[in-house]
């Protein structure tokens, strides 16, 4: 390479100039030459399938749109090599996939490698709020849209016959002003999702934005917030979305993305947006992240200007294709995230499940954070992930330092857990998904784990009736269980001194509500604390039920069998819904009046495999894989004290025994949660 005068002389991050290389080097890196080569095209047909689809948003339900085109020729050559790369577009500030012409589309998706036949498959999302799509752009949720759109559209291509890099779940992000800001945000968001980024001319923070842009001001309130006088309050939900503070801890990740950013310093102040050089700054923090960081910023003087207002089909925008498209397809990759580092939580952040490799040190558990001001669930919440920002340590431990000024809640999912612990501003916590989570004593404990249902006798109000208790109270939703009339139990106290409801198999004793309490279609987990009065065999303590009447008839059910506990699961046809042809339980079960702590789980392990767990008392627990796939419920019945037959669903197989808890979650809790519920039972009720 010769340092000699390219434009007109002056050193760029795009340019030589006359600085000298070693100068160069402490500025921005290897000295880059403009090439000269243009991207291959060999495997191209031009001739394109291309067309809309729609997905429904993982988050809340939201029906997101997107554009997706891809050669056919391209396609057909790049199977070869790991299939076509999803390259997901990204527009400007409130723009839609209109601004992305079939010509510009075309024109990418008809790029292959330089060392591999890999192509792109071309994806331009209508994210929340943008075009038809409901919602309000938030810049924060709408990456995992992106994400939502990149599988879809890889689905679509699939059926088709088109082979597709890591089925979508890994692709590259392009975006242009605004867009260049959802990138980073994708990136620290999204974490191994993104295999690169290609930020052009980039509007990379919305909070320089809102300085340089009093036009934008209005809509930014509209989807952020009112900066106003930037108090910490106004400010934190914008620090909660400024990812760029996030990418170096990324890009420095062993085989972690890459990050392109284009565009032109001497423009930016005109547009406005933010100036470049920043972003850069930031992104290249560490020797190890500055090695993943590219940078072509051009300014007056220089050759092929990469210009904001030229477009995204601006001479300079389509020769800086140059710079990314061929090294972005050659080195597309699945990369893990490690198991122990240093990242920054902007709001949420997601990591990809890996499993299955050649070697198990390469697999990984995926894993979700969220944040959110008080949400019970805060991945849930329509204000999930939108007002705190966080540094996060870990090393199969987790510790947070917060970096905005409000308490919160966060929430980790990952292994079948879903924790939630509140925090305070300022003051560093930690969170150990292995150890069982500290509970307040008696029903705010088990509340403390946002169950969907829960009854306790510890507080006698939730109990309406002594002899006879025609209702329990539904402590953490709405759903009280009733009595039917002449077939209603009893509140008695037990020998410790405990309020439990107590049914009489002779009297047909039951408590009922018109709903699957747990939705055994998908995952759940009922916990119990219940003590026989008899030894007569089969008796059900619990039972929910398809009440269809006729052959169709799902239900789940848990009680006591010879001396054993038994649990059993049905399908529509009456037919044993798990593999094990006896059912699951079998734990000892004699002693009368003695009370004990039962568990029913639904849960997708991570073999892929989706099994019914029963436990009793702490015991080993039993397991075997769902068989069934069809459990036809247009109405429905959960009910305590007995359980529901085949064809019209007359109760059977009633209960002598006491209740005394009953918790319901519609996920599966981790073995460390339960042993916190069973400790927090124990002590409650006393066993």
């Amino acid at each position: 390479m010769t340092f000699g005068l390219i434009g007109a002389g002056l050193a760029t991050a795009d340019d030589d100039g006359l600085m000298p290389a070693a100068a160069y080097r402490r500025f921005a890196g290897e000295p880059p030459t403009d090439p000269t080569t243009d991207i291959l095209t060999s495997t191209a047909s031009f001739t394109y399938q291309s067309g809309t689809g729609s997905c429904v948003s993982t988050l809340d339900g939201i029906t997101l749109a997107f554009d997706w085109v891809y050669d056919e020729g391209c396609a057909t050559e790049a199977a070869s090599a790991g299939g076509l790369v999803v390259l997901v577009e990204c527009g400007g500030f409130g723009q839609s996939k209109s601004q992305f012409s079939t010509a510009h589309k075309q024109r990418l998706a008809s790029y292959r490698g330089t060392t591999t036949k890999r192509a792109f498959l071309v994806v331009c999302p209508n994210t929340r709020g943008r075009g038809a799509v409901s919602g309000t752009i938030d810049y924060n949720r709408d990456s995992y849209d992106r994400l939502d759109c990149a599988r879809e559209a890889a689905a679509i291509a699939e059926a088709l016959g088109v082979t597709v890099f890591a089925s979508g779940e890994v692709f590259a992000i392009v975006g242009y002003s605004t867009g260049g800001y959802d990138v980073q945000s994708a990136m620290a968001h999204l974490t191994n999702h993104v295999t690169a980024g290609i930020s052009y001319f980039p509007n990379w923070s919305l909070i320089e934005y809102w300085q340089l842009s009093a036009g934008s001001r209005a809509s930014l309130t509209s989807s952020i917030g009112d900066l106003g006088t930037s108090t910490a309050a106004q400010v934190d939900p914008y620090t909660a979305r400024e990812c760029a503070g996030a990418l170096g801890y990324l890009l420095a990740m062993p085989d972690g993305p890459r990050l392109w950013i284009l565009g032109d310093r001497t423009e930016a102040p005109l547009v406005p947006i933010p100036a470049p050089d920043p972003l850069v700054t930031l992104a290249a923090q560490t020797p190890a992240a500055s090695s993943r960081v590219h940078v072509h910023i051009t300014e007056t003087g220089d050759g092929n200007r990469i210009l904001h207002d030229s477009g995204v089909d601006g001479a300079g925008a389509v020769y800086a294709e140059r710079y990314w498209v061929p090294a972005v397809l050659d080195g597309a990759a699945e990369w893990s995230f490690p198991i122990a580092g240093k990242v920054q939580v902007r709001g949420w952040m997601k990591s990809r499940e890996i499993t299955g490799q050649a070697d198990p040190r390469d697999n990984r558990y995926g894993i979700e954070i969220w944040t959110d001001a008080s949400a019970a669930d805060c991945k849930a919440a329509a204000t999930g992930g939108a007002l705190h920002a966080l540094e996060l340590e870990y090393d199969g431990h987790f510790a947070f330092d917060p970096i905005t000024s409000q308490n919160g809640k966060i929430q980790i999912l990952s292994r079948a857990n879903d924790r939630r612990v509140a925090f305070t501003a300022g003051a560093r916590f930690t969170v150990n998904l292995d150890a069982a989570p500290t509970l307040s004593a008696g029903t705010a404990g088990i509340l403390e784990l946002d169950p969907t249902h829960a009854y306790s006798t510890t507080e006698g109000g939730t109990i309406t009736g002594t002899d006879p208790v025609t209702a329990w109270a539904d402590q953490a939703g709405s759903d009280n269980l009733a009595a039917s009339g002449g077939n209603e139990p009893a509140k008695i106290t037990d020998g410790d001194g405990k309020t439990a409801i107590e049914f009489t198999a002779a009297n047909s004793d039951r408590m009922t509500h018109a709903s699957l309490l747990a939705d055994f279609r998908s995952e759940f987990t009922v916990i119990g604390v219940v003590a026989k009065t008899n030894t007569t065999a089969t008796q059900h303590a619990f039972g929910e039920a398809s009440t269809v009447a006729g052959p169709k008839h799902a239900r789940l059910t848990w009680g006591y069998g010879a001396a054993v506990d038994t649990a059993d699961f049905f399908d529509d046809a009456n037919v044993r819904a798990i593999a094990n042809a006896n059912g699951l339980g079998g734990h000892t079960f004699t002693a009368a009046n003695a009370k004990h702590f039962f568990v029913l789980m639904r849960k997708n392990d991570l073999d892929g495999v989706t099994r019914l767990y029963e436990s009793f008392d702490g015991l080993v627990w039993s397991s075997s894989p769902i068989t069934g796939s069809t459990f036809t419920v247009t109405t429905a019945i959960t009910v305590i004290g007995a359980s529901y037959a085949t064809g019209a669903g007359a109760p059977f197989f009633f209960w002598g025994g006491r209740w005394y808890a009953l918790d319901v979650w519609d996920r599966a809790l981790s073995w460390a949660e339960i042993e916190a519920v069973r400790g927090n039972c124990k002590t409650a009720f006393t066993f």
